[in-house]
């Protein structure tokens, strides 16, 4: 997550007290479910995008990925992280305009 954080601070710190927030808190917005404006999911898919592929090219230049497409374990961790940016999204809309964010109950229900 550090080599995440560094990729925010650098190419959007705007979002860096978001990101930070995310870090230290005790909530998040999980399973990548949002309902957004074009525009909005625009730029949150360029965000979301172009941290992964520079999180991913930042591993492979470090030798510390080999085959992304092939390491499953990558995939998950990628997951993660887009999960987690996600939150930071909704975060960082939270705080800059609240106006025009309605978070909605999700229920999560398993039949035995």
């Amino acid at each position: 997550m550090e080599l995440v954080q560094e990729i925010i601070a650098r190419k959007y710190p705007d979002y860096f007290p978001d990101f930070i927030a995310s870090l230290h808190s005790n909530e998040s917005y999980y399973g990548n479910m949002t309902i957004m404006r074009r525009d909005v999911f625009e730029r949150y898919a360029s965000m979301l995008f172009d941290v992964l592929q520079t999180h991913e090219k930042s591993l492979v230049d470090k030798e510390l990925l080999i085959d992304p497409m092939r390491e499953k374990v990558f995939a998950r961790g990628e997951g993660f992280i887009a999960e987690f940016l996600t939150s930071m999204f909704i975060r960082h809309k939270l705080r800059t305009e609240k106006s025009s964010v309605k978070l909605l109950n999700a229920v999560l229900y398993s039949v035995l």
